[in-house]
């Protein structure tokens, strides 16, 4: 159960909103923003409300567009690009209701507030937000196994992925960092052989 120190849990406020605001969608905005808020109180760094410094690395569409095949793995710490297939692996992720936004920003508030070393469930997120950016993106990860999609579409599974754009300033997770520089290069260096 999820709690602060002598505070209500989680779930029993966000059902006290739910009645209070009559409806469910309102309620996890409420709690979102609280949530968020408390963050930016307890948190040693400074939170922002918009993030400017997306990770650059294009989506998934323009890395298959320029060779890059995808492999579905198991777990966050396999993630890897290699270099030498051109395959990006990511990992099986299954979203459904119970994995909404306000879920997913809760996890990394958790991490935040919890970790003492590399924000690695943060890192993956903001990763996933930088390489989804259309319906395309996520119904392409969707058929190669990668996203297992309980949601009402792909749009709603990019728009989970992007709305978690409002986030604490970007983290630094060394084997992350290294995927996303393998493949900012690998791509820098397609496009380059094309326009010879």
């Amino acid at each position: 159960m999820a709690t602060l120190e002598n505070q209500t849990p989680v779930f029993l406020l966000r059902n006290m909103l739910k009645f209070i605001l009559s409806s469910s969608e309102l309620a996890d905005d409420m709690l979102l923003s609280m949530l968020v808020g408390l963050c930016k109180e307890l948190l040693p760094f400074k939170m922002t409300d918009h993030l400017p410094n997306e990770i650059s690395i294009p989506s998934v569409t323009e890395l298959f567009k320029s060779g890059v095949c995808f492999s579905p793995i198991n777990g966050i710490m396999n993630i890897r690009f290699d270099d030498n297939m051109f395959t990006f692996r990511l990992p099986v992720i299954s979203l459904d209701v119970n994995t909404g936004h306000s879920k997913k920003l809760g996890s990394v508030a958790y991490e935040a507030c919890k970790a003492f070393g590399p924000l690695i469930l943060t890192r993956y997120t903001e990763l996933m937000n930088s390489i989804i950016d259309t319906a395309d993106d996520a119904k392409f990860l969707k058929e190669i196994g990668i996203i297992i999609n309980q949601l009402k579409s792909d749009k709603d599974v990019a728009n989970l992925w992007n709305g978690m754009s409002k986030s604490i300033n970007l983290t630094k997770v060394p084997f992350l960092d290294k995927v996303i520089n393998d493949m900012n290069k690998y791509h820098s260096g397609r496009l380059k052989s094309k326009t010879l």
